[in-house]
């Protein structure tokens, strides 16, 4: 029923986005370091290239899979794709939600820096 935390999104160039609601460091030299920073602007314009580079995913299910993460409303569905990014954007500087960056391996695997 509720998405496990992180949800990965594979984005450009090989790298992967963890999404998680908790905290595990702020520096930028670490195997994951943060993707998005806690700004309003920068996290809606990332969320939105990265949307339009899934091409895996056409109906953005892994965007309403952040959502359900941080919300926890099984029940309750966003109208649109500018409602959730709106809604995860606010999570994002609000602190509620963190985006790491990650670089996959050959197979996939997003944990492969860990």
């Amino acid at each position: 029923m509720f998405e496990k935390d992180p949800v990965s999104i594979d984005g450009p160039l090989g790298n992967t986005f963890l999404f998680t609601r908790h905290f595990k460091h702020n520096n930028p030299f670490a195997s994951q370091p943060i993707a998005f920073v806690h700004h309003r602007v920068y996290p809606k314009q990332s969320l939105e290239a990265l949307v339009r580079y899934a091409g895996a995913d056409p109906f953005n299910y892994r965007l309403y899979d952040i959502w359900q993460m941080v919300f926890q409303k099984p029940w309750a569905c966003p109208r649109n794709t500018n409602q959730q990014f709106n809604d995860l954007v606010g999570k994002i500087h609000g602190d509620e939600l963190f985006v790491y960056l990650t670089e996959s391996d050959s197979d996939g695997n997003p944990y492969a820096g860990e």
